[in-house]
């Protein structure tokens, strides 16, 4: 029997540690005249597979075997669906218009609109999960997302913000609308200020 054991990813200095429960010891499955290796193996279809680490995950359908495996620094196991003829694994799957999509990371996501599915991971450092509209024929995901003038916008990070003004969507820091005209500061230590009919930001 595997056993569960507490196992970490990250720095001890300058970072936090993330941490979670894994399940120990990995497998090895044989058949078709093969044998594999390593965790959740799947014979099915004259095929073999493991996935390479415990959040990993296998799944066989279709006459596919797929596993999968998530960025090295992620702590939730992945799951895997099957439809429309394909199997797909990651994180907040969806399946729709002939398609199966997943995000690579817990904190992405992914949400189908308008015949297709947008699927989308912040970076690395970033601890919260993103959000999906789909308006104006258009799918985004990311943060603090805005719906405008026929246009979908989301910032990259969860500090950062989206403004409307002016028939345009201006994604950024201290973002600023007057004049008919939005802007956004780059960085997040930038400043926007309107004076004179003109928007000035510092990067």
């Amino acid at each position: 029997m595997k056993k569960a054991v507490l196992y970490c990813v990250g720095l001890i200095f300058g970072m936090s540690v993330s941490c979670g429960i894994a399940l120990a010891d990995p497998e090895c499955k044989a058949g078709f005249g093969q044998v594999a290796c390593g965790y959740h193996c799947t014979a099915e279809y004259g095929q073999v597979k493991c996935s390479e680490t415990p959040n990993g995950n296998c799944k066989a359908d279709y006459g596919l075997v797929k596993c999968w495996d998530p960025p090295e620094w992620v702590n939730q196991q992945a799951t895997c669906i099957s439809d429309w003829g394909s199997v797909a694994c990651g994180y907040n799957c969806v399946s729709a218009y002939g398609q199966v999509k997943c995000s690579k990371t817990p904190n992405g996501n992914c949400k189908a609109g308008y015949g297709l599915i947008e699927c989308w991971d912040p970076p690395e450092w970033v601890n919260q999960q993103a959000t999906c509209i789909s308006d104006w024929g258009d799918v985004e995901c990311g943060y603090n997302c805005v719906s405008a003038y026929g246009q979908v916008r989301c910032a990259s990070t969860p500090d950062a913000e989206c403004k409307a003004g002016g028939g345009d969507i201006a994604c950024g820091y201290s973002c600023v609308s007057a004049y008919g005209l939005v802007k956004c500061a780059r960085n997040p230590d930038g400043i926007c200020m309107a004076a004179y009919g003109q928007i000035e930001c510092s990067n």
